[in-house]
């Protein structure tokens, strides 16, 4: 539950006309943090949501029209986005700067975390942290991250067969790669368009991710992954150590948090939540619609 004694500002937080969530308000704690469903008398428990490579946090907005009126909703964007910053250059400097406004909001436990692609491993290294200082995490669930390929090399010296999303993409432009190269010193700092910086967030994020070291967690995980996620589930079983859910939905890497596909998302949340409590055995289900 969120602590009633957080002073929440003012500060209105305009959607972007993409946002699929037209008609709502929702307010900023600082410009890495958004209410999208403020606390209220009737909060029961708060859902902490971690955006993607250079993402903003209302792409959670279809999410939270989904949930329960009983949850709270938080979610968290990249340092740089809506302010004039250095961005993070780590998952963990990421993770510690969020984890800050986290406990701010929600002193104790349990936690419930949900993460979209680079912000998966943005989650379960909050959850690490929150765990390490001895706090309860209910439950992660990780949106169609892509394996860093430095893990995939290192499966494959153990695991025959292992596939790669980001080792077999086809490669991008050399012209397009090079102009996104020349964004990266400019990211978070030089005003532009906000297309422009979004793209150099994104390009951010795109290589913080595949240079992530991801440390195993052993806690309960929901992981959720797009038709086109090539990504084998023997390597993510060696990272995701706990209780380990994997789900498959038939969409592609960005609808996965759009509707219709997100209302699947919040029926496999919910399920797994009614599993809680029974033997914690792995499980792996086909593509569903």
């Amino acid at each position: 539950m969120f602590d009633e004694n957080t002073d929440i500002p003012g500060e209105q937080v305009l959607l972007d006309e993409n946002v699929e969530a037209q008609g709502h308000e929702f307010f900023s704690l600082g410009a890495a943090t958004v209410l999208l469903r403020p606390p209220a008398e009737d909060t029961r428990d708060t859902l902490f949501c971690f955006a993607g490579a250079g993402a903003s946090a209302l792409t959670f907005a279809p999410l939270a029209d989904r949930l329960d009126p009983g949850t709270g909703v938080v979610a968290f964007q990249a340092q740089g986005l809506e302010n004039r910053a250095f961005p993070d250059w780590t998952v963990g400097r990421a993770a510690r700067r969020h984890l800050a406004d986290l406990l701010r909001l929600q002193p104790q436990g349990p936690y419930r975390l949900i993460g979209h692609s680079l912000g998966a491993f943005i989650a379960v290294d909050v959850a690490n942290r929150l765990r390490a200082l001895g706090h309860d995490v209910e439950s992660v669930t990780m949106l169609d991250p892509f394996l860093p390929p430095r893990t995939v090399r290192a499966a494959r010296r153990h695991l025959p067969g292992v596939r790669s999303t980001l080792l077999e993409q086809t490669p991008a432009d050399r012209s397009v790669l090079w102009r996104h190269r020349l964004w990266l010193p400019l990211a978070g700092i030089v005003e532009g368009t906000p297309e422009q910086k979004i793209a150099a967030l994104r390009e951010v994020g795109v290589r913080v991710g595949r240079l992530h070291r991801p440390k195993p967690y052993a806690g309960r995980i929901l992981l959720v992954l797009s038709t086109f996620n090539l990504d084998d589930d023997r390597v993510w079983a060696r990272l995701l150590t706990g209780e380990l859910t994997v789900e498959r939905i038939h969409c592609d890497h960005d609808s996965v948090v759009r509707d219709p596909h997100v209302a699947r998302v919040v029926d496999l949340i919910a399920a797994t939540r009614d599993r809680r409590g029974q033997a914690g055995v792995n499980s792996t289900s086909p593509i569903t619609p």
